[in-house]
């Protein structure tokens, strides 16, 4: 397992038995779009087949750069991709990897107020993750949530970086201008 709130390493045996949030909410996609499947339901983007092959494809897949490219449906000259604020510690040698699989991916780093992404975190960790209302949580948990955060925190230039040592033309951008105009 990784630290904080990153996901665990994927595996057949995290995915069935590990309470982290990210694999009871695998458990959960799983489990509804099952449902969906056989009261041949419609997603949002999907057929019911096609969407429960995605999950199943999504889930029991071996996890390689190529597996993860296919993850994304094309749509003509539009792109897709990914957004997490995990991006923000991935380590400078899967960053290089990455680069090496796929070095025209399109990065865009966006940058918050360190003290409001803390919050956002622990707000995400424990309200929408852990399903918990904000009032049961003590003082004690907020602190602690917030001292791992502070523990892993980099400074931003460090982690443009090293970003831009592989992605050099990578977009940087404020969070709140997104928030404002996406």
């Amino acid at each position: 397992m990784t630290e904080g709130n990153l996901v665990p390493e994927h595996s057949l045996k995290n995915l069935f038995f590990n309470s982290h949030w990210h694999c009871r909410e695998l458990r959960r996609v799983l489990l509804r779009n099952m449902m969906k499947m056989l009261l041949l339901r419609k997603t949002q983007n999907f057929g019911p087949f096609e969407s429960f092959s995605w999950v199943m494809h999504y889930m029991f897949s071996k996890h390689t750069f190529g597996w993860y490219a296919s993850l994304f449906k094309k749509a003509g000259e539009q792109l897709s991709g990914d957004i997490t604020p995990n991006y923000y510690h991935i380590p400078e040698t899967r960053i290089a990897e990455l680069y090496g699989h796929n070095p025209d991916t399109k990065i865009l780093l966006f940058v918050r107020n360190p003290i409001e992404r803390a919050w956002s975190g622990a707000l995400m960790n424990f309200c929408d993750h852990a399903k918990r209302a904000f009032e049961s949580v003590s003082e004690t948990e907020w602190v602690k949530m917030l001292d791992e955060f502070y523990g892993y925190w980099r400074p931003y230039s460090e982690v443009i970086g090293m970003w831009q040592v592989y992605f050099p033309d990578m977009h940087i951008a404020f969070f709140d201008h997104l928030k404002e105009d996406p």
